[in-house]
């Protein structure tokens, strides 16, 4: 009879010992799953901020169309007197360059290339206060989707107040 009872406490130990592990598995799978997600989310931010901080600090020097040449062309719509003020002839340069281009065209100057399984997207929207179009729209047209998104200010040498609005997904 005790031998009885140790297979019956055995089989009560491995089902209890099995049950736990299963649990704590359960547990951390949908922990990583939420923890992947935040991490996407987190590298599109940052993504959109390092493209609001290249173009709102940097001196552009970039063709109206494209090929763009790396090393020698330089995205950025700084004015020469430096950030925050933004020169209005380059940011009608990249409009027409962003007219002409295909948004894929940029995803080397704006490092949106690494993406696993592709590329990310993106959107710039840059407006000035009191117009109701935006001056600059360049990308595609944002998803439904999580985006990373940053909003700069900045200004033009006339004073007005510039809105730029970067989503990246």
């Amino acid at each position: 009879m005790r031998t009885g009872q140790l297979v019956f406490e055995f089989l009560v130990a491995a089902v209890l010992f099995f049950a736990i592990v299963i649990y704590i598995l359960t547990a951390l799978g949908s922990a990583v799953v939420t923890a992947s997600e935040q991490s996407q989310f987190d590298v599109r931010n940052a993504n959109a901020i390092a493209i609001g901080e290249l173009l709102m600090k940097q001196r552009g020097s970039f063709p109206k169309a494209p090929p763009l040449a790396m090393g020698t062309d330089y995205l950025g719509l700084a004015a020469a007197s430096g950030y925050p003020t933004l020169d209005p002839n380059l940011i009608s340069d990249l409009d027409d360059l962003c007219g002409t281009a295909n948004p894929a065209d940029l995803y080397d100057f704006l490092n949106l290339h690494d993406k696993p399984f592709g590329n990310y997207h993106y959107n710039i929207t840059l407006s000035i206060e009191g117009e109701t179009l935006p001056r600059l729209k360049c990308g595609e047209q944002p998803l439904e989707t999580v985006q990373g998104t940053a909003h700069r200010l900045g200004r033009l040498p006339t004073g007005e107040l510039v809105i730029l609005d970067i989503a990246v997904w």
